[in-house]
């Protein structure tokens, strides 16, 4: 964690909107809210739960956290939610104590509208969905992602799942990538990309293309995007 005020989540509740659970019923809920800058980072580390972060009219960072589980055996020992928070950074990372497999933690981060952030997220059973001008660094291994508004990033990667990205401006050398699910990717006109499947099909509209065949598209151009899935189509559209 980097320095900041660090503090574990205990088990309290909060009435607040949350996002879909994985399964479960609810356990704890809160909302909490940030003062960040322009094009601080914002990171979610977490295993199983759906991550959401769209625009809102507000002027802070507004996290909501809910809690999924048993309330039979309610949240155990050794489930914690770590909190790191500074004017450029707000970081986010759920640990779950060991054979532990039937909690998730959703969250739902609303950014005010004219807020850029660099949005990293990681976890391993949920989707993502980010709305907004961010750069985005983001990973599932068993969900799909959702890109709308993007500036550029890292990119988005899947195991198995579907991506839907629309992106404002393209990063040197950002890739989406998946091995068993759908890319459907809408990207600047003028952006330089390689789009390839090995089962499946490629197809690409508003580009000048260099060379192509049923299961690879080349466009030369700035940004060098590299989109690629095993199983599935890939889809690029230019504006």
């Amino acid at each position: 964690m980097r320095a900041g005020s660090l503090f574990i989540i205990g088990v309290m509740l909060f009435v607040a909107a949350c996002s879909v659970s994985l399964g479960g019923e609810l356990l704890e809920e809160r909302t909490e809210s940030f003062t960040l800058q322009q094009s601080a980072r914002l990171s979610i580390q977490n295993v199983n739960g759906n991550v959401r972060i769209e625009p809102w009219d507000g002027s802070e960072v507004e996290v909501t956290l809910s809690i999924f589980g048993n309330t039979a055996q309610g949240i155990p020992e050794g489930f914690s939610v770590e909190v790191s928070s500074t004017p450029s950074s707000l970081e986010y990372r759920v640990r779950y104590p060991g054979g532990i497999s039937n909690m998730s933690a959703a969250f739902l981060v609303r950014v005010p509208r004219e807020l850029p952030l660099r949005t990293d997220v990681e976890i391993t059973n949920g989707n993502i969905s980010v709305l907004g001008p961010h750069t985005v660094n983001l990973e599932t291994a068993n969900g799909n992602i959702s890109v709308e508004g993007a500036a550029g990033g890292a990119g988005a990667e899947t195991t198995n799942g579907n991506i839907t990205a629309t992106f404002t401006g393209v990063t040197e050398g950002m890739a989406l990538a998946t091995v068993n699910g759908n890319i459907h990717a809408i990207l600047p006109g003028e952006t330089g990309f390689t789009a390839e499947t090995v089962n499946g099909r490629v197809s690409s509209t508003g580009f000048s293309v260099e060379s192509s065949s049923r299961t690879g598209v080349t466009v030369s151009g700035p940004g060098g995007a590299k989109l690629g899935t095993v199983n599935g189509n890939v889809t690029v559209e230019g504006f």
